[in-house]
């Protein structure tokens, strides 16, 4: 996840302490080139959307990747031209396999 923001935004500090993938395989490919060029490629293909105004958030979706790609990809398009901008990056998102109540946090730089 960092060496996309990393290149979505194109700035920012080398993180010291990753999170390892998880699902690098199943919901996504494996290779982190196969992944960027298949990020890249939704985001590419979504036309300039502008809707004026500053950007505040995104919601973008999460699931399987061929599932979410290109609906994100909309949302990344704005992200990425609107990145001079933007100081900060949360990312928000389910419990996707032990189901809880509250916030968890990790204790992590950045999610490879």
């Amino acid at each position: 996840m960092a060496n996309f923001l990393k290149r979505l935004f194109g700035r920012g500090r080398e993180p010291e302490t990753w999170r390892a993938p998880q699902y690098a395989g199943h919901y996504y490919p494996r290779d982190p080139e196969a992944l960027a060029a298949r990020v890249d490629a939704w985001i590419e293909a979504r036309a300039p959307a502008s809707p004026g105004g500053e950007l505040a958030a995104i919601a973008a979706p999460f699931a399987e990747l061929d599932f979410m790609g290109p609906t994100a990809g909309v949302a990344w398009r704005l992200a990425r031209e609107a990145r001079a901008r933007i100081q900060r990056v949360v990312l928000v998102g389910s419990a996707q396999r032990i189901p809880f109540q509250g916030v968890a946090l990790s204790s992590v730089d950045a999610w490879r």
